[in-house]
């Protein structure tokens, strides 16, 4: 029979149909796998064009200039720290991008896209850890781009997912910018944003209050306010009513920010003696002007809409000068001779050395932010000869809480206290000679405050990759946690962040390993770093995959023998305590997932 034209390309077309459909059975084939997730509720549910929005197979010519690159599924969701901006493109038809950031609960938060190409129109959702939706927006306030108002509803890391909003845009002309923002007034108080000089809102000289919050649930809020100063006039600024463990500490400040001072002092207060957790500066102004005031926590990583203040700023009687000649044995922490002079020590900072008890009867004030539930040990060393301290510890209500003369008498005169601290807050120290009738320069002492914290887990201090623990492959998992609770940059809060913990394995070439966290507490988020013996960065991860967006997975092969090291960090530094917690384990089983890929 004679083949026509028309058979042979049925025949041509049948033959690639089964081709096509055989190609597709091997790329859609499982390999076999620990866990082989199916496709989710959440995945099969999006769009009914969802199955249209498959992730790019790789990126297309011309969008190389997209950083974030891959981030076309939830779990490659790159992080976007909050009041930033981040420059994505849709690089082809039916790309998606995906973010994460960590939201603190109650605060309300502002997503928005802007900078859009000229052929760009995006549409936006978000999602907990959980992949609920949240809330969703197409067209914002500014069309086409788009704009989400939200307020976390608990603690955690919230994912965000960015599409143009018919799927069908990509390639040039569709980029856009993203931004995640904290309302710039989270606790409704009158003058946010207040937390640059810049944004100074201005006080009466009539001494009408003020009341102010230091907002945010893990700190990092000053305030600032500016006021006119007629020359050769007094000035009283003062904080009081203050709430939630709050303890304030003012600076004054010129025109060009630079702080002010008097006979080489700089015009700053950090406790006023008529009450110990307010401010007090009594200021007289040598020349007229614009000045500034601003007002920080003593501990940094103390807020929330509770920690609020009263200020006021009134015209006042002229302070009094000082006649007093400074003593030339007095140590550098004069004037500290009563609680409101008291000055801040660092915890675990190491001593304060040569502080003398001069003159005789001489009393020596310290304060210290303590952590509930940690322990701290006070002590004096160093003691000269003839030197015999004794040692109190007060609350900020001056009730006393502990006292201590000797370490052991007769044969070591210097001080200790061991004390757990039962709430967050400011405590103060006073060192004293035994015998009131005895000071002077030969009198001298160190002084030193120490923590520890009870929940440190067993492989602690992990903190650098130097005291990097050791794991057992196949060995099981550890248990871990990062124990520090929300303390940023604070030197005498007793611990910075507990950042990261640090593990080392022996790895034969030519095996693969697992690597990865788990039973995670505490609202915890991980992220995965693997490093070889010179500190190369191998390889990382922060979100396993799409069966679980929190742990973290790492499946590597060894190219070498040799030592390689894990730091497992947290997605937020801020976040810590004793329940933040999870399980590290590295083997040798392999983790592969079951991939579908788009013919």
């Amino acid at each position: 029979m004679e083949i026509t034209t028309r058979h042979r390309r049925l025949v041509i077309a049948a033959f690639a149909a089964i081709t096509c459909m055989l190609l597709l059975s091997l790329a859609t084939s499982s390999v076999t796998a620990r866990v082989s997730p199916p496709v989710s509720e959440f995945e099969a549910a999006r769009v009914s064009p969802d199955l249209l929005r498959t992730p790019r197979s790789s990126s297309p010519a011309g969008t190389e200039h997209d950083p974030f690159e891959p981030d076309d599924t939830i779990d490659q969701a790159n992080k976007i720290v909050v009041c930033t901006s981040q420059q994505h493109d849709f690089g082809e038809r039916l790309d998606v991008d995906w973010v994460k950031f960590w939201a603190w609960a109650n605060i309300e938060y502002t997503i928005r896209t802007f900078d859009l190409g000229p052929a760009n129109d995006t549409e936006i959702w978000l999602y907990d850890a959980e992949r609920n939706e949240e809330d969703h927006n197409d067209d914002g306030d500014n069309p086409p781009a788009s704009r989400i108002v939200w307020t976390a509803p608990a603690n955690g890391t919230y994912f965000i997912e960015a599409a143009h909003a018919a799927l069908q845009g990509g390639g040039d002309g569709f980029g856009y910018s993203l931004h995640v923002a904290e309302s710039d007034n989270p606790c409704g108080e009158d003058f946010e944003p207040d937390n640059i000089m810049d944004d100074a809102k201005p006080i009466d000289t009539l001494g009408t209050p003020q009341r102010h919050k230091f907002h945010g649930p893990c700190g990092g809020d000053v305030d600032w306010v500016k006021f006119n100063a007629i020359t050769d006039t007094a000035y009283t600024i003062e904080t009081y009513n203050l709430s939630g463990g709050n303890d304030t500490i003012l600076g004054l400040y010129d025109e060009n920010g630079i702080t002010v001072t008097v006979n080489g002092d700089e015009v700053v207060n950090d406790d006023n003696p008529e009450n110990l957790l307010n401010s007090k500066i009594n200021w007289m102004a040598d020349e007229g002007g614009t000045y500034y005031v601003k007002i920080a926590p003593f501990n940094p990583s103390i807020g929330g809409c509770n920690v609020g203040y009263n200020l006021k700023v009134v015209t006042s009687a002229p302070p009094p000068t000082s006649t007093l000649t400074p003593d030339p044995c007095d140590d550098e922490f004069e004037p500290d001779d009563i609680a409101g002079e008291a000055k801040p020590i660092a915890v675990n900072g190491g001593p304060q050395v040569e502080r003398t008890v001069n003159p005789a009867g001489d009393e020596d004030w310290t304060k210290f932010w303590a952590l509930a539930g940690n322990e701290y040990t006070i002590q004096t060393s160093d003691l000269s000869m003839g030197n015999n301290t004794e040692l109190y510890l007060y609350n900020a209500n001056m009730q006393p809480l502990a006292s201590n003369d000797d370490i052991n008498y007769p044969l070591d005169l210097a001080s200790r206290i061991t004390w757990t601290a039962t709430a967050n807050g400011t405590y103060f120290v006073k060192v004293i000679h035994h015998k009131p009738s005895l000071g002077g320069c030969e009198f001298t002492y160190a002084l030193e405050i120490t923590s520890s914290v009870p929940c440190r887990d067993d492989y602690e201090d992990d903190d650098a990759r130097v005291q990097a623990q050791p794991i057992i492959v196949d060995g099981g998992p550890q248990s871990h946690n990062f124990y520090v609770p929300c303390v940023v940059d604070c030197e005498h809060c007793g611990h910075s962040a507990d950042e990261a913990d640090w593990v080392w394995f022996e790895a034969v070439e030519g095996a693969t390993y697992t690597i990865e966290t788990s039973n995670l507490g505490g609202d915890n988020d991980t992220v995965l770093g693997l490093y070889d013996g010179s500190e190369n960065k191998i390889t990382s991860n922060d979100d396993a995959a799409p069966d679980n967006l929190l742990v973290s997975r790492i499946v590597w092969k060894a190219t070498a023998d040799g030592t390689y090291y894990v730091k497992v960090s947290p997605f937020d530094r801020r976040v810590g305590g004793c329940d933040v917690s999870y399980d590290l384990q590295v083997s040798t089983d392999v983790y592969t997932l079951t991939t579908n890929v788009n013919p």
